[in-house]
C-alpha cells in the first residue's frame, strides 16, 4: 500500500465514521419524537395562515380549495396571500375563488407596493397583516389536509412551542424520476425531524410550519440571513432555537398533518431546487446544521471520488465498495421509518439503486451551490 492509498483510506475511513454517528443519531433522535395526536383543539383560537404566491395560478386554487375543507370553523381562519410581483393570473384567480367562497376571510396583498420582491420578504409582510398570535404557513402549491390547522392549534396549545414544523411529501411519483426525488425529499423531512429530537433543530419546511407572530417579528430584526433568497423556514427554526431554547421548536409527528406538494417535472428544475436549498449552508451560524451539512457532502463526495479512483486504480474498488456498504446500511433506518410514516414504504423497491446514484448528484448540487451565486426561481435570477 503505497503513501497515498492509505491517506485515502484514512480519510474515508474517518468520514464514513462520522456520517454513520450522524445517521444514527438522527434516527434515535426520530423514534424520540413523540406521536402527537390530532385532538380536539380549542375551537375559540383564531389562526392566520400566510401564503407567499408568485405565479401560481396553475396551483394556488387548489390550495385554498384544501383550506376551506378544514375541520376547524372557517370563521376562525384568516388566510393572507401575498402576491409576491406575479406575471401570470394569479391575482384573478384567487380573486375568483373569493367571490365564490363569500363565508372565507381570504386578503391579498400586493408586494409591490412595498418595493420588495422575493419570499421572505412576502412572508414578512403577510405576517405583518395577521391580527393573530398564531400565523401557520403553507406555499401556493402545496395542499393541506383537513385536520391541519385543527392539529397544528392543538399542538401549540398541548405543548407551547414557538415554532411548529409538519410533514411535507409529494403527490405525483409515477416514474422513475418522481421516485427519486421522493426519497431524496425524504430524507431531508427525515434528518430535519430527527434533528429536532435530539433537540438541535435546524431545518423544516415553510410548507408545514407554525409560529407566533411576536416571536417571528422579535427574530425578524435579528436575522441576518436576508441577502439570501431562500431559507425563511431553517433560519426562523434556528433562530428560535437559539433564542428560545430546545424546547421551543416542535415536530409535529402525525401523519394526518402531512401536506402534498408536487415534485419538479423535469431534472434542471430539481437541480435547480436543490442548489437554492443547499446555498443556505453557507450561512449556517450554529455548530450542528454547519456540521451536518459538511459531514453529508464529505461522504458523498468520498464515494463520488473514489468512483473516479477506482478506474485508475483497481485498489480503490474495495473502500468503494466499503462505503457504499456503510451508506446503503446505515441510511436504511432513517428512510425506512420515514417512509413507513409517511405511508411510502413502496419507495424501498426502489432504493438500492437511488443509492448508487445519490452520491453523484448531491456532490454536484452540494458543491454548485458553493460556488453559485445567481439562479433562477420563479422566471428571475435571484441570489
Amino acid at each position: 500500500m503505497s503513501l497515498f492509498e492509505l491517506v485515502v483510506v484514512i480519510i474515508v475511513g474517518i468520514s464514513a465514521l462520522v456520517y454513520t454517528g450522524l445517521l444514527l443519531s438522527l434516527f434515535v433522535g426520530w423514534l424520540s419524537l413523540p406521536w402527537l395526536p390530532s385532538g380536539r383543539a380549542h375551537q375559540e383560537c383564531r389562526v392566520s395562515i400566510v401564503i407567499a404566491a408568485r405565479n401560481e395560478a396553475a396551483h394556488i386554487r387548489q390550495c385554498l380549495e384544501t383550506i376551506s375543507r378544514q375541520q376547524y370553523p372557517l370563521h376562525l381562519i384568516d388566510i393572507i396571500i401575498v402576491d409576491d410581483n406575479s406575471e401570470d393570473r394569479t391575482r384573478e384567480v384567487v380573486n375568483a375563488f373569493t367571490e365564490s367562497k363569500p363565508e372565507m376571510n381570504v386578503t391579498m396583498w400586493q408586494l409591490s407596493a412595498t418595493g420588495k420582491s422575493g419570499k421572505k420578504a412576502a412572508v414578512a409582510y403577510g405576517v405583518a397583516q395577521a391580527q393573530t398570535s398564531l400565523i401557520l404557513t403553507t406555499d401556493a402549491d402545496c395542499m393541506v389536509p383537513g385536520k391541519w390547522v385543527s392539529a397544528m392549534v392543538n399542538a401549540y396549545q398541548s405543548r407551547q412551542p414557538k415554532i411548529i414544523c409538519g410533514p411535507v411529501n409529494y403527490a405525483g411519483r409515477r416514474g422513475l424520476f418522481q421516485k427519486f426525488q421522493a426519497l431524496d425529499f425524504l430524507s431531508l423531512i427525515a434528518a430535519g425531524a430527527g434533528a429536532t429530537g435530539l433537540r438541535k433543530a435546524f431545518m423544516g419546511n415553510a410548507a408545514n410550519m407554525a409560529f407566533e407572530k411576536q416571536v417571528f417579528e422579535k427574530l425578524c430584526k435579528q436575522r441576518h440571513d436576508y441577502e439570501l433568497a431562500s431559507g425563511d423556514d431553517v433560519f426562523l427554526i434556528q433562530e428560535v432555537q437559539k433564542h428560545y431554547g430546545s424546547r421551543a421548536v416542535c415536530f409535529l409527528k402525525n401523519n394526518e398533518t402531512m401536506v402534498f406538494t408536487e415534485p419538479k417535472a423535469t431534472l434542471d428544475d430539481m437541480i435547480m431546487q436543490r442548489i437554492r436549498w443547499a446555498t443556505k449552508a453557507r450561512a449556517y451560524k450554529n455548530f450542528f446544521p454547519a456540521f451536518t451539512a459538511a459531514a453529508v457532502l464529505d461522504f458523498n463526495f468520498c464515494i463520488t471520488a473514489l468512483c473516479f479512483l477506482s478506474i485508475i486504480n483497481p485498489f480503490f474498488v474495495v473502500p468503494l465498495a466499503c462505503l457504499y456498504g456503510v451508506k446503503i446500511i446505515v441510511d436504511a433506518p432513517l428512510l425506512l421509518s420515514i417512509m413507513k410514516f409517511m405511508h411510502q414504504l413502496a419507495l424501498m423497491k426502489h432504493y438500492l439503486w437511488i443509492q448508487l446514484l445519490y452520491p453523484f448528484y448531491l456532490t454536484y448540487t452540494g458543491f454548485v451551490s458553493v460556488f453559485t451565486k445567481h439562479y433562477q426561481w420563479k422566471d428571475r435570477r435571484v441570489s
